[in-house]
């Protein structure tokens, strides 16, 4: 046990005399750090300024301006202005990335067709978030105004003149049940649609479908587990190659046959660990789910879960340099690994989410199983 324990640590020393696999070791936690100084700098959301010229308090633009306001999920935050001066003075001392100035009538203009550049978009130099925010103003001026035209069609337009004529009682009746099975659909998430989805961390409540609750913990806006997981699986498949290339060299052949087996575990095994140690240094750097309170009751149990992952991670190359037994043929398949990683698991987006049952593709890969363990995507 000690020989194997030796040769474990002479390993890992080979491997830290590697330079470009010990920049790689320390570019993990390195940007993960930098990555939450900048998302603590700016509160984890982007500002947005508001303004509605409209004094009319029951005025499309008003509803406009309040449902964004009212906006508690989403990477954007939307805060209102008093005038068009202080959304352009917001903008250009970036207090805010952009900002919307809702004009008065603006639900004539739309009735009237000329609704092009109603809504006037100040934006900051270098930023794409206009463009991005605008779906959401969007979607919100369609969710006021959708269920009103719908609604004004079922009362007045010629396909439901088999209820009666149109202005009917029968007909304002029927206009009512449209509305409301309009509002259903679109409160229950059988709608399709695409949300631009901030993850919460612990003692927030919300969710991307506007549902109250505790939201299951999140590392934040960078996605350093998944970017963990995925660097430990490549390593030991890395390693696993390098095991294999040492096998044909005839490293592992003047030891004693009991002692072949364990010392080339411990060999593949000892990127692994350190990949590990620069994969938890990552996450604990990057403030995670309440990494910031700090305690052993947060450490020790992030460090048991990454010692079990690293533990799969090694058995699971072990296994595969067992099957394929070439380097070369262990080298083929990381392309497989790396790709098959970043889309089935939830390292940037929940491929199911995008298609049920695409993200059971993600069991093929370990990756899955560590990231799953933290986030409960539902």
């Amino acid at each position: 046990m000690k020989k194997v324990i030796l040769w474990f640590f002479l390993c890992c020393k080979r491997y830290l005399k590697r330079i470009p696999f010990l920049l790689l070791l320390a570019a993990l936690p390195l940007t993960a750090l930098a990555a939450s100084r900048m998302e603590n700098g700016k509160g984890g959301t982007v500002r947005i300024a508001v303004c509605c010229l409209d004094p009319e308090p029951a005025s499309l633009g008003n509803r406009l301006k309040e449902n964004l306001l009212a906006r508690d999920t989403g990477l954007f935050s939307f805060y209102p202005c008093e005038n068009e001066q202080q959304v352009r003075d917001h903008v250009a001392a970036r207090k805010a990335e952009c900002g919307y100035l809702i004009p008065e009538n603006l639900e004539q203009k739309i009735n009237s067709g000329r609704f092009k550049r109603s809504i006037t978009v100040f934006s900051a130099p270098s930023t794409v978030t206009a463009s991005l925010s605008t779906e959401v103003v969007f979607s919100e001026l369609a969710a006021i105004r959708n269920k009103d035209i719908l609604e004004d069609y079922v009362e007045q337009g010629a396909a439901f003149d088999a209820l009666g004529a149109a202005g009917s009682p029968e007909r304002k009746k029927a206009s009512g049940q449209a509305g409301d099975l309009y509002k259903e659909r679109m409160e229950d998430g059988s709608t399709f649609r695409f949300e631009y989805v901030y993850t919460y961390s612990p003692g927030q409540t919300g969710n991307g479908s506007g549902e109250t609750g505790t939201a299951a913990p999140s590392p934040g806006l960078f996605p350093v587990r998944g970017l963990t997981a995925v660097f430990l699986f490549i390593t030991g498949l890395y390693s696993a190659v390098t095991a294999a290339e040492d096998s044909r060299r005839g490293l592992f052949t003047p030891l004693p046959v009991r002692l072949r087996l364990p010392c080339r575990f411990a060999s593949l095994a000892a990127p692994v660990a350190l990949a590990a140690l620069s994969g938890l240094s990552a996450v604990l750097l990057s403030g995670g789910p309440g990494i910031s309170s700090g305690g052993a009751a947060v450490i020790l149990p992030e460090a048991a879960a990454m010692a079990l992952y690293a533990l799969a991670v090694s058995i699971f190359s072990m296994a595969l340099g067992a099957v394929l037994k070439t380097p070369e043929a262990l080298g083929a398949v990381i392309p497989f690994f790396i790709i098959g990683s970043l889309v089935f698991c939830p390292v940037f987006f929940d491929a199911e989410r995008l298609l049920p049952g695409l993200g059971q593709a993600g069991r093929l890969f370990l990756p899955y199983y560590y990231l799953r363990g933290f986030f409960h995507w539902p």
